[in-house]
């Protein structure tokens, strides 16, 4: 603003020359019209109406970017880092095999039910529900990354991955039953007492519908793609094979993400993180963009600068390509907000008008005006965005579901949750003050199953709206 105004009181000086000073009507009509056709709400618009309108979409695709700087980054990335379970995988994993060596099995599921009730990890919740029941423990100790132990009838007992039992002894039979159940893609949790490795418990989790698709994409976009899991090796290979991971890091803690990040980072690399855990919240604060699962701990997300409150990973495309429209139409804005001041600055200050070329104070207003209104235009473009690589929103399913109960933003989050987590639903926008949720799916979901979802989250249902 200080170069226009130089320039108008220029112009004015410039034309009380060129009148000889007989005229300063003329002249200062030629200084306001500089002043007016230059008003700077066009490059003071370009930029918050874009992003105001990207995020708006975004929300409605099931994309939340917590600030203009998350959207900007996002499409600078080149490297993309993720976590395994309830990322690539579905996050509720169950128990498929029980190995026991020289132990009783229902003995061995009762001391491991006592000692996971006392965690909230994924893995612990499947081994208690599994068992009919657990013994009451002392002493809980969890070691992240690695597993838990508790004291039961004078012994202490682990139960966790090969990191927890280390030291301890390990035959060659239970060596030989690990390495095959981990060949299936089966986590492997090591059940011991002080000496020895006495029962193997073999965890499956599936993978989403949509992971496969979505590292295909991210490598369509010639993104540096790596899979990061405390699964042991054989593990974490057979999951990264099935999605077409070929980079991966396995047995890894807390630490060696946030390691991981700073790696690929310090080679030049812009990273985006993907996880839902508590476990990989430093590793979501260290990257260029931390992207949580909406699912995912709170923890997790409060880390993160973009928030998936759908569970499919085919989401991911389009953060990107989101972010990538939105910064186009940012430098559109800021090129045509500037073009027209290139222009038009010249004409408001008469050097046309030897030509018979000029306006005067009111067309000047009309053509700034007008400059605005384009550029709010443009921006408004983004409401049409469509990814169709992934899935087209006209198909979408939507219902409204009203209900009762919900008085705070914490109730709000948890039937969120609560509904995100539904199979085919794809995103779950809860409005507090309308006390309802607009639940939008890829195929229909039940009713009956909305209503147990919010009623278990301890809620009540009282009318569900097709749309």
């Amino acid at each position: 603003m200080p170069v226009v105004t130089l320039v108008s009181l220029v112009t004015f000086l410039i034309w009380i020359a060129i009148d000889g000073g007989f005229n300063a009507a003329h002249s200062v009509t030629y200084a306001i019209n500089v002043l007016v056709v230059s008003c700077p709400c066009a490059l003071g618009l370009a930029t918050p109406v874009a992003i105001m309108t990207a995020t708006g979409k975004a929300a409605s695709l099931g994309i939340l970017y917590k600030d203009a700087e998350s959207l900007q980054k996002v499409c600078g990335i080149n490297a993309v880092l993720l976590d395994k379970t309830a990322t690539l995988t579905e996050g509720k994993p169950s128990v498929t095999d029980v190995e026991t060596f020289g132990a009783e099995k229902e003995w061995v599921l009762k001391i491991a039910s006592g000692i996971e009730k006392n965690s909230n990890h994924p893995l612990a919740k499947c081994i208690v529900d599994y068992a009919a029941e657990g013994v009451e423990v002392e002493n809980f100790e969890y070691t992240v990354g690695c597993g838990a132990k508790a004291a039961y009838g004078g012994k202490t007992y682990r139960l966790g991955n090969i990191k927890l039992v280390s030291g301890l002894k390990i035959s060659a039979r239970v060596k030989e039953m690990a390495a095959l159940l981990s060949s299936k893609g089966k986590t492997v949790l090591y059940f011991a007492d002080d000496k020895e490795v006495i029962a193997l418990i073999a965890v499956a989790d599936r993978l989403k519908e949509g992971s496969k698709k979505a590292i295909e994409m991210l490598k369509a976009r010639n993104m540096r793609v790596a899979m990061l899991t405390g699964d042991e090796q054989t593990t974490a290979k057979a999951v990264a094979d099935s999605v077409g991971i070929g980079d991966f890091l396995a047995e890894v803690m807390p630490e060696d993400k946030l390691n991981a990040v700073i790696n690929v980072q310090t080679a030049g690399g812009r990273v985006a993180m993907v996880g839902d855990g508590i476990n990989d919240s430093p590793a979501l604060k260290q990257s260029d963009v931390g992207i949580a699962m909406g699912s995912g701990t709170d923890v997790a997300i409060d880390s993160a600068g973009v928030v998936l409150v759908g569970e499919d990973l085919r989401t991911l495309d389009t953060v990107f390509d989101l972010s990538r429209a939105t910064v186009r139409n940012i430098k559109e804005n800021l090129f045509w907000a500037f073009f027209y001041n290139v222009v038009m600055i010249p004409v408001a200050a008469g050097v046309f008008s030897a030509l018979g070329f000029t306006f005067n104070p009111m067309i000047a207003a009309l053509c700034m005006s007008l400059s605005s209104l384009f550029v709010v235009g443009n921006a408004l473009r983004l409401l049409l965005y469509k990814n169709n690589k992934f899935i087209k929103e006209d198909i979408f399913m939507k219902k409204i579901v009203h209900i009762d109960g919900m008085c705070c933003d914490h109730c709000a989050k948890r039937v969120e949750n609560a509904l995100s987590a539904v199979t085919n639903v794809v995103s779950a926008d809860v409005k507090l003050k309308k006390k309802c949720a607009v639940v939008r799916s890829r195929e229909e979901v039940d009713d009956e199953q909305i209503k147990k979802v919010v009623t278990d989250a301890g809620y009540s249902v009282v009318q569900i709206e097709v749309k």
